[in-house]
């Protein structure tokens, strides 16, 4: 039964990303509105940063690809219990998930506060830490699924696709353009 803290935490992280998208990016109660126009379509939602909409389109696709990725993971853990490594101590893999999901929770906030004020370094930093952090929960759980080196490679794959969203898309592209344009803003 190791798997029930696991399984509880992250049902539990998981569905609070989801209310804090709803709340903050759907601006569900009407508490988060953004001063650029919003047109309801996701690929040209404010929360890009006037990234081109193909290119928002192209990260869509690999979002979906994360998402299948991350449960296709979490399913091999339930199914077979990580045996080596970082992951096999449940404390480790609770922490590395936690450090993943819990940050990933709180980025909406931060990154509605950035579209508040674009010129702000301070929450461009603030908004890139949670998902610089969400990256660093990743890289460890992605470090253990190698050390567990199963022959099924199916939570392997899945965890690189969710790490081309989480390390690459968010961590180092979303991050940078967030604040390049502060800096932007803030020298003109």
């Amino acid at each position: 039964m190791w798997w029930v803290p696991w399984i509880l935490s992250t049902g539990l992280l998981g569905g609070a990303i989801i209310v804090s998208y709803s709340i903050v990016l759907l601006n569900s109660f009407g508490d988060f509105p953004v001063p650029q126009p919003v047109t309801g379509n996701y690929l040209e939602s404010p929360y890009w940063l006037g990234l081109h909409k193909n290119s928002t389109a192209a990260i869509a696709v690999f979002q979906v690809f994360g998402a299948i990725g991350y449960v296709v993971w979490q399913w091999s853990l339930v199914a077979e219990r990580p045996t080596r490594g970082l992951l096999a101590d449940t404390r480790w893999l609770l922490f590395a998930n936690a450090l993943f999901l819990l940050p990933s929770v709180l980025w909406p906030f931060a990154a509605h506060k950035l579209l508040q004020d674009e010129t702000s370094l301070l929450w461009a930093i603030l908004s890139s830490s949670c998902l610089w952090l969400a990256a660093i929960g990743l890289l460890m759980l992605i470090g253990g699924t190698f050390e567990d080196n199963r022959e099924s490679p199916q939570a392997l794959v899945g965890l690189l696709f969710t790490s081309t969203v989480v390390v690459v898309a968010d961590g180092a592209g979303w991050s940078a353009l967030a604040i390049y344009r502060a800096v932007h803003h803030l020298v003109t």
